[in-house]
């Protein structure tokens, strides 16, 4: 995998730069324009208190209602934006410097999607609505409650209908849908409903509204889908953009005022605020005059159209039949507050999806320094300098395992000293969850596998201390493995003022058992993340090359026309300076390595004994084949030795080389492969070497924990 980015934006616009210079894509800014705009985006988040190296979703939709907010032109100025970020984002994850889940990535790309619509541009409507915005966009529903609330609304039912008379034919009338739902033709309550189903993307309405018809997603259900929190989340977007659409777009048909549009969509987007805040109602003592929604209307309305007296009250009556169309699509709530006061309210659950809409279709920013609703992945430990932890690990009721760790250990080396202190092989799917069962961080490799609602808040464990989430006496994270009976519960027993040199197991009498540290190579003058240095270093660790073929490695490297996107933003060294940082490589790896680690020595005389027992074996540029009667092969792949060194691990591919007769002509074998796989694990687990395999002869067989460490030089034998 390609390291992180160092985090300061100005390397990371020049890496961008040269990344974007050398990929093959559809004509847009040229590099160096795309660069200023981008470096003007990392200064608007760090504005807002967020860091474009670690995007989300969230924080995409902030820059662009901010972009909005300034008033840029709404044409090519914006477009340079959209197309900036759409690069940047592409940028991330050609390099694999995206450290959130596919779910969380999904949502990014999302936000590009909604952003080629820009908002209605009001930017702000006051420090207290902007405050209200970014409180509310802080206060996330859980999936359960939205689906459970939105699914007891009369819109939920009207969508099922509706969809599934759709998935009955190719079309329906607007009045055939009027009857379905009950709703009078040419009533606003039905002009919004088939505003919002299209608004949703479930169903495309031609450009009259006169004719339904479904999308790819209901022709495929036949019907309504299944009901699901996202479900509900659609259908509350396209009711709020409706509204908004619908109250804008009247007042712009009528003479007068040209402000009465925006002031028609803004007393709307307050009046459904006040819904989900009720501070803009209540009176907050008894001198205070209580409000109804249709005064807050009023107010809003007046405000915006200052002398436009005569356009007062078309606006605000066509605000509230809107409101009031809402309320009988279930929406909006009928209320009456403690004095008397007609109020129309968002149930709680849906209250966060209202706003999020309103935010971004109307361009409302939020306050920059009141709610910051965006989170960071690098969480470095909150506890000093130094300081550990001591943990105990449960699993089954039973105390398995007391651990002391550094409190600056990232939670990716918990889980390999957790492996290494149980003496088993951990699997290599794993999770971290809080004890409420909501995931939270997984291995870089695996984030992809994330892809429901419920694992957006996935994120890289490489990127997260132990201090971080860890941090007190009786704090607890579950280490979620398969193949066990349960989560192994990690909890603080102890936080220690100084933490011990490296991880160490405490004995039933309070002795330490120190654990191996990590691979030397990752602390060295040059560690993985130091580009092409980095690269040499862990091709050196792996013991394939001698000194000329690492130069040549290293030439190779340098002269290639891919340098530029391996290694984004460095100078092209020449073959003198390439030859130079090889020399400094090598010196380095032998300092650190001086002999062969006892893991390395046992794999090789693992893989040594296969040829005996019939099977082939190709590893580090060698085969080594059966004297008869061979019956499969094994093959460590050149990334896999470079994964041996990074993490304490390596796959062992495999497969049989005795089909039946019977077997199609290139169809896979499962059982002589399984067979194989049997045997190969059998001969590991002889020579002392822990194997992760389930016995499924499509997945790799995996020796873990294995420290590799090769001296430079020396043969592999």
């Amino acid at each position: 995998m390609t390291p992180p980015l160092p985090q300061v934006p100005g390397l990371t616009v020049a890496r961008f730069e040269g990344w974007y210079a050398g990929a093959d894509l559809p004509e847009g800014p040229s590099p160096r324009v795309a660069g200023s705009v981008l470096g003007d985006l990392f200064a608007r988040a760090a504005r807002g208190g967020g860091d474009l190296h670690d995007p989300t979703a969230e924080l995409l939709r902030w820059l662009l209602r901010d972009v909005v907010r300034d008033d840029i032109d709404r044409g090519d100025d914006y477009d340079l934006v959209l197309m900036t970020l759409v690069r940047y984002l592409l940028f991330l994850r050609r390099t694999e410097q995206w450290r959130r889940s596919e779910r969380a990535v999904q949502d990014c790309w999302d936000v590009t999607t909604w952003g080629t619509q820009p908002p209605l541009g009001l930017g702000s409507l006051g420090p207290t609505v902007d405050e209200s915005i970014a409180t509310g966009l802080a206060a996330v529903p859980t999936a359960h409650d939205v689906l459970r609330v939105g699914a007891a609304r009369p819109f939920f039912g009207f969508l099922r209908a509706t969809l599934d008379a759709l998935g009955a034919g190719p079309s329906l009338p607007r009045s055939a849908a009027a009857r379905v739902v009950g709703l009078a033709d040419g009533s606003v309550a039905l002009h919004l409903w088939v505003d919002a189903l299209h608004e949703t993307g479930l169903v495309r309405a031609d450009g009259g509204r006169q004719v339904l018809e479904a999308r790819g997603e209901v022709r495929e259900a036949g019907g309504c889908p299944p009901p699901s929190a996202d479900l509900v989340d659609l259908v509350v977007m396209g009711l709020v953009r409706a509204a908004v659409d619908s109250a804008f777009d009247r007042a712009l048909r009528s003479e007068g005022d040209q402000r009465r549009p925006l002031a028609a969509a803004a007393a709307l987007a307050v009046a459904l605020l006040a819904g989900c805040d009720e501070s803009y109602l209540r009176a907050e003592d008894e001198d205070d005059d209580e409000e109804s929604t249709a005064s807050v209307v009023t107010q809003m309305a007046a405000a915006m159209l200052g002398d436009d007296a005569a356009g007062l009250a078309p606006v605000t009556s066509e605000v509230m039949r809107t409101l009031d169309a809402l309320a009988s699509l279930g929406l909006l709530d009928d209320e009456v507050l403690e004095r008397g006061s007609h109020v129309l309210l968002v149930p709680d659950a849906l209250r966060h999806r209202v706003i999020r809409t309103l935010s971004d279709h109307l361009g409302v920013v939020g306050t920059d320094d009141s709610t910051v609703v965006w989170a960071p992945v690098d969480l470095p430990s909150t506890l000093p300098e130094g300081a550990g932890v001591e943990l105990t690990g449960v699993l089954g009721g039973a105390e398995v395992v007391r651990l002391r760790v550094d409190a600056s250990t990232s939670l990716g080396d918990l889980r390999r000293v957790v492996s290494l202190a149980l003496g088993r092989p951990m699997e290599r799917r794993y999770v971290y969850s809080r004890p409420d069962g909501v995931r939270r961080f997984t291995g870089a490799r695996w984030l992809r596998g994330f892809e429901e609602r419920d694992d957006a808040e996935v994120t890289d464990d490489s990127a997260a201390a132990v201090g971080a989430v860890l941090a007190s006496a009786g704090a607890e994270l579950d280490l979620v493995l398969g193949g066990t009976p349960g989560p192994v519960r990690l909890r603080v027993e102890t936080v220690l003022a100084t933490a011990p040199s490296t991880a160490v197991v405490v004995t039933p009498d309070g002795g330490e058992v120190p654990l191996p540290a990590r691979h030397v190579v990752l602390d060295s003058r040059f560690p993985p993340s130091s580009g092409l240095a980095g690269h040499l270093m862990v091709r050196a660790a792996t013991g394939r090359h001698d000194h000329a073929g690492l130069v040549e490695v290293a030439v190779d490297l340098t002269t290639s026309e891919d340098f530029g996107r391996r290694f984004p933003g460095e100078r092209r060294p020449t073959q003198s300076e390439t030859v130079a940082l090889v020399e400094e490589v090598v010196a380095e790896h032998r300092r650190l390595v001086v002999r062969p680690s006892p893991a390395a020595q046992l794999l090789l005389r693992a893989l040594a004994a296969l040829p005996g027992r019939g099977v082939a074996v190709s590893f580090a540029g060698r085969t080594r084949a059966p004297g008869s009667n061979p019956v499969g092969y094994v093959v460590v792949a050149p990334r896999e030795e470079a994964r041996a060194v990074l993490t304490d691990e390596i796959a062992l591919s495999y497969g049989g080389l005795d089909a039946p007769d019977d077997t199609p002509r290139g169809a896979p074998d499962d059982a002589t492969a399984a067979r194989v796989g049997r045997l190969v694990a059998e001969v590991l687990t002889e020579h002392g070497l822990g194997v992760d395999w389930d016995g499924d002869p499509r997945q790799s067989i995996i020796v873990t924990p294995l420290r590799w460490e090769w001296p430079f030089g020396t043969p592999l034998g």
